[in-house]
């Protein structure tokens, strides 16, 4: 169709060689736009994802941190029952030490008085 077109004219290769240009500078805007559209359909992907794998992270700190929170509070109410505990132990010593002085004093006085 295009040499039929151009059959008469005098200048046929010059306006066949620029018919050709306009078509490639036309295909390349064409393919550029379509490269361009693939492109921002690509980075909003990645946007979405990002985004849902930042809220993932976000909702997987949350939890950490709740988790933390409560394992600290935990730590401490373990270290104040250890620390009475202890203090119950030590009163238990106490009183133990003393009963056994009580019944080695009671023993040396019952002795005393049996001979």
């Amino acid at each position: 169709m295009l040499n039929r077109a151009l059959s008469h004219s005098p200048q046929k290769n010059s306006l066949q060689s620029a018919l050709w240009r306009v078509f490639s500078i036309l295909l390349e805007y064409c393919c550029k736009t379509n490269y361009q559209m693939l492109v921002k359909k690509i980075q909003a992907e990645h946007r979405k994802e990002l985004e849902s794998q930042e809220q993932e992270f976000v909702d997987v700190q949350d939890r950490l941190f709740d988790n933390e929170k409560k394992l600290k509070m935990e730590v401490d109410r373990l270290s104040k029952e250890n620390d009475e505990l202890k203090r119950q132990l030590s009163e238990q010593v106490s009183t133990s030490t003393k009963l056994k002085e009580d019944m080695e004093f009671q023993a040396k006085n019952h002795e005393e008085e049996v001979q």
